[in-house]
């Protein structure tokens, strides 16, 4: 999802010419950051007040800025007015921003917290940011980084929850995620990682969180299993 830009010279058009360069601009300035601090000022100047100025919840009936923004939300804006706004620009790279800014966040930044307050920022500037920018390959990191910063089975249980309700679809790399923290829980009670860890594992809470991920584990394998299923029978039907 990072590279969104269109690089066939053929099809280029004004509009995604100028979406390519602002991914890139923007690409770079996060890159360069050198703190978490200053990564989450550049997404903050560049991308989150943007959207903030789109006012994404106005209702289709308002005029200006609000029905433009409602119309990017739609997949209805038109690329021949020119020239293009904001919103057509920024809109198709908005979750790429994002997710450049978690994995950056988690990588090369591991003691900071400031991951985990993406998705609450997301959220703030209303449902029409939060179905632009949400996706599963931000909601898995969200998953990484939670276990990674806290050990919260909760959280683990409250994203998974939260991507279930919103209809964000699991794949193969929310499975793989699901069993590395499941086995660093197993080393961790069983005292590799230290008798002091296997000790907090030990209480009930951590105990219960054990067994709501395996649930979450098999009843998402279960579901991809199925839709591999369907799809071959499509598949079948085809030919």
């Amino acid at each position: 999802m990072e590279r969104q830009a269109i690089v066939n010279e053929e099809e280029d058009t004004p509009l995604r010419i100028a979406q390519r360069e602002q991914f890139e601009r923007v690409e770079n300035m996060m890159k360069e950051a050198k703190s978490d601090v200053e990564l989450w000022n550049i997404l903050e100047t560049e991308v989150l007040s943007a959207v903030r100025r789109m006012d994404l919840d106005a209702s289709r009936s308002s005029s200006g800025k609000g029905q433009e923004a409602q119309q990017l939300v739609d997949g209805q804006a038109m690329e021949g007015d020119q020239p293009f706004s904001e919103f057509q620009v920024i809109g198709p790279n908005y979750p790429s921003f994002l997710l450049i800014a978690m994995r950056q966040l988690r990588v090369d930044f591991p003691g900071s917290t400031l991951g985990l307050a993406l998705l609450p920022a997301i959220k703030s500037l209303g449902r029409g940011s939060f179905a632009l920018g949400a996706s599963t390959e931000l909601y898995n990191e969200l998953l990484a980084m939670t276990w990674l910063t806290y050990s919260d089975f909760q959280g683990l249980d409250d994203l998974l929850q939260e991507m279930e309700n919103g209809g964000i679809d699991f794949d193969t790399n929310t499975l793989d995620i699901l069993d590395s923290i499941k086995k660093n829980a197993l080393d961790v009670r069983s005292g590799r990682l230290g008798e002091g860890a296997s000790a907090v594992l030990d209480m009930d809470r951590f105990q219960r969180g054990l067994r709501r991920l395996q649930r979450w584990r098999d009843a998402i394998r279960l579901r991809m299993e199925a839709e591999a299923i369907r799809q071959a029978k499509e598949y079948e039907v085809q030919l």
